[in-house]
Formats: C-alpha cells, sequence, structure tokens
C-alpha cells in the first residue's frame, strides 16, 4: 500500500453515468476523512458534473467531454497529483492519468486499460460479492482510508430548496403537500417495473389523499403522455428533460417519497436521505440490488424484488407495491430491519 503525506492530491475519476458516480461519494467522504489536508479533485463528465458541486470534500471538479481532451490532460499535469483512483477504468480517463504520469494509478484490475495503472486491484465486481459503493470503498482503502462506511451525498442550497418547492407547488396545484415523486425511467438498462404498474399504483396513492408528480428524462415523453391520459388532477407530470439536473435533485429533496426502478435519480433520493421505494430483478445479479440498490439508511430505502429468479417484475402488483408506500411513509422504517429488500412472491 502507498503511503501519502497528509496534504497528497488526489484525482477521483469517474466517467460515466449518475449512479455511478453518486455511489463513489461514499470513497470520497473517506479520503477526506483520513487526508483532512489534502488536495482532492474529481474527473468526470460535464452532465454529471452538477452531482458534485457543493461538496466540501471535494477542492476541484474536472470535467471531460467528447473527443480528446487536451486542455484536461494540460491540467491535470499543471496539478501535479500524488494520486489517481480510477473507480471505473476506461480508455480515456486510464490514458489521461498515463499521460500526466501521475505516480500513483489505482484501480480495479478488470479491463485491457487497467494496464496503465501502476496499481492494479482484483475486485471482479462480476461476481457482485458487494454492493458497487463497497467496491469503491475498497479502493479509497488502498491509500489509507478506515473502514468506516458512508453513505452517498449530495449537496444543495437553501435557494435551490425553494425553487424546486415552487415547481412542485406549479405541477401538483398544492403548495402545502408534499407530493410523491415517481420515476419509472431505466434508460434501457435493466429490467423494469412496467409503466403500466406505476400508474395504478399513483392512483392508490391519491386515493389515499396524497398527490403524484411524475418526472422523465429526455426521451421519455411517452411517460407524460399516458400520465395526460389517466385525467387525474391529482396525478400530474413535469414535462420531460425540462429541469437541470441539480433542478431535478432539489425537487425529489422536497418530495414526500421517492418510486422509481433502478435508475440514477433513484441514487439521488437516496444521497438526499429522501425515502425510497424501488423495483429490481433479481437475475441476473450485476443488475440486481444487491450490487446497485440504494445504499443508504435501511430504514428509509425499500427495495421490492421478484421471489424466485425466474419471475418479471411486473409479478409485483400495484397493491402489494402501495403497502410498502404506506409503510415507509407512515414510520420512515421497513418491516425486517435485518434487511432491506423485500422478495414478493
Amino acid at each position: 500500500m502507498p503511503n501519502f503525506l497528509p496534504q497528497s492530491r488526489f484525482l477521483l475519476v469517474r466517467t460515466d453515468n449518475i449512479g455511478d458516480v453518486l455511489l463513489t461519494t461514499p470513497a470520497v467522504a473517506a479520503l477526506r476523512r483520513k487526508y483532512p489536508k489534502a488536495f482532492i479533485a474529481y474527473l468526470c463528465r460535464w452532465y454529471t458534473a452538477p452531482l458534485l458541486q457543493q461538496n466540501a470534500a471535494i477542492n476541484q471538479i474536472l470535467m471531460i467531454d467528447d473527443g480528446f481532451p487536451f486542455e484536461i490532460m494540460k491540467k491535470i499535469k499543471e496539478l501535479k497529483f500524488d494520486a489517481a483512483i480510477h473507480f471505473y477504468v476506461e480508455p480515456k480517463g486510464a490514458f489521461l492519468t498515463y499521460q500526466a504520469k501521475i505516480p500513483f494509478r489505482i484501480g480495479p484490475r478488470s479491463k485491457i486499460w487497467s494496464g496503465l495503472l501502476t496499481h492494479k486491484i482484483v475486485q471482479n465486481r462480476s461476481k457482485v460479492e458487494k454492493h458497487e459503493a463497497e467496491y469503491n470503498l475498497d479502493l479509497a482503502r488502498e491509500c489509507g482510508t478506515d473502514g468506516l462506511t458512508f453513505p452517498p451525498t449530495m449537496f444543495l442550497s437553501s435557494i435551490e430548496n425553494r425553487e424546486a418547492a415552487q415547481i412542485l407547488t406549479k405541477y401538483s396545484g398544492e403548495s402545502e403537500l408534499k407530493p410523491v415523486i415517481i420515476h419509472p425511467g431505466t434508460k434501457g438498462h435493466v429490467e423494469g417495473w412496467p409503466l403500466k404498474s406505476f400508474l395504478e399504483l399513483a392512483l392508490k396513492i391519491v386515493s389515499k389523499g396524497d398527490r403524484v408528480v411524475f418526472t422523465a428524462g429526455k426521451g421519455e415523453e411517452y411517460v407524460v403522455d399516458a400520465v395526460r391520459k389517466l385525467g387525474n388532477k391529482s396525478v400530474n407530470a413535469i414535462p420531460a428533460g425540462a429541469l437541470t439536473l441539480r433542478q431535478f435533485a432539489a425537487m425529489i429533496n422536497q418530495s414526500k417519497m421517492f418510486v422509481g426502478n433502478s435508475s440514477g435519480p433513484l441514487h439521488i433520493a437516496t444521497a438526499l436521505s429522501v425515502p425510497t421505494i424501488s423495483f429490481f430483478p433479481k437475475m441476473p445479479l450485476v443488475t440486481s440490488a444487491k450490487r446497485w440498490g440504494p445504499f443508504g439508511n435501511p430504514k428509509l430505502n425499500r427495495v421490492l424484488t421478484p421471489l424466485r429468479d425466474d419471475m418479471p417484475l411486473s409479478s409485483i402488483t400495484p397493491d402489494l407495491a402501495l403497502e410498502w408506500v404506506i409503510n415507509v411513509h407512515q414510520s420512515k422504517q421497513t418491516v425486517g430491519e435485518s434487511d432491506d429488500e423485500t422478495m414478493i412472491g
């Protein structure tokens, strides 16, 4: 294990998606705890950078865009990092830290580009022996961090929260009652609970006196159309892609609960300590909740998954989902404190 001075300079690298980046923030916190005087920078894609803003553990955010980032390479060289932690090894990021001649380049030994690293850590993430956030924490431990586990984090200003509350009032028609946010989208990455089931669940939620606001990303306009066809004044939708990422996060933060499939917005809700109900397939393991589920307080996060490997997510009925929505909403804790995953037969 390399030895680092208190004022060492670290570059953390994760250049893919929303949930992937948020699940590295426990490792960021662990590194800051170990090295309170260190300089910590984070290299990510431009569209995930807002997730890291106002995070006091990060001194500087570097953004990588499409094409070859000559300016970022120059900047990385100028910053003279002592170590880089690659939470996921991809060619552009690995080549940048290699070209910058960062002395210690740490990451999982999983792909051909791992050959550009100086410290290749065997993790075998495809075996799904632990959560993605725990794999990231293991990489931070290669830099001397302790064994403490931190939840994902995201930080918002009071102004952002006030503006988000106004947005929710505009679309829900209610300023006093916080709505339940439903986000059915998965970007096609994994099996999802059907949109039809989310719509049925929404009607059941509003029948109990709550309001529901659906959200959707760009390319998911069909979600908004389906909500409008319901014709229920207590179930509304925000136009697809109408919000910035931080506006979207602040809106989730102002909600009563988040309900959705495996997605980046689910991890935003978890990072903001908003109660969640989520749906995950049992198989394959690489897309299961064991690796990608909400990594937070189990009393605030309930995962619904089929009982058997051969059962689809559609086997979970809206009535059963409603029971858990009511349970988490009323008590903010789940039944079965030792397990945050509920198998539905």
